[in-house]
């Protein structure tokens, strides 16, 4: 997820990403819809809009699965 993240972020100057909706909450783990805004270096305004299946394993996230939206 890191890895990923940073890929995702390198080109933007500025970014922000934030849970929009929680679709599911349970003790084991969450489907929500998270958002992540920017703009790039050429200073277009960039949004992705993903659905996140999250398990929890006690009090850390063991695994994270997203979806496009129109998935």
């Amino acid at each position: 997820l890191k890895a990923y993240l940073n890929v995702a972020f390198d080109d933007l100057v500025d970014s922000h990403l934030y849970v929009e909706s929680v679709h599911r909450l349970t003790g084991v783990g969450a489907v929500v819809t998270h958002v992540a805004k920017g703009t790039s270096q050429d200073g277009l305004n960039v949004e992705w809009r993903l659905i996140d299946v999250v398990a929890i394993d006690r009090d850390l996230i063991n695994r994270i699965e997203m979806f496009d939206e129109a998935e």
